[in-house]
């Protein structure tokens, strides 16, 4: 029953060591322990704050693995403002709709 408990003890140790999160990409991964975002990291967001400059991206000196992400990611940005132009035009359409009593009680 001791020996069980050793295994116990060593199992218990080995998933607290798995659950320590690490965000990144390999090498590259920090701990994050609920900081602020740093002023690197403010500087390549987009006006809104909503999306990641990419020309500011490409500024930066990235390797190489960092430069295809950032090429994923022009496609998704783009998708993500397509929708957000379409969702203002539909909230447009039925505020008009609203205003003009032909969609009561809707939203």
């Amino acid at each position: 029953e001791t020996q069980y408990k050793g295994h116990l003890a060593a199992d218990k140790a080995k998933m607290t060591e798995l659950q320590e999160v690490t965000w990144g990409m390999g090498a590259e991964a920090t701990k994050t322990d609920g900081e602020e975002y740093s002023q690197e990291v403010l500087n390549l967001l987009t006006d809104d704050g909503i999306g990641v400059n990419i020309d500011k991206m490409r500024s930066m000196e990235l390797t190489e693995k960092q430069n295809k992400m950032v090429e994923k990611m022009i496609p998704k940005q783009n998708k993500l403002a397509n929708l957000r132009r379409e969702r203002e035009r539909l909230e447009t359409i039925v505020g008009q709709r609203d205003n003009s009593g032909l969609v009561a009680g809707i939203r």
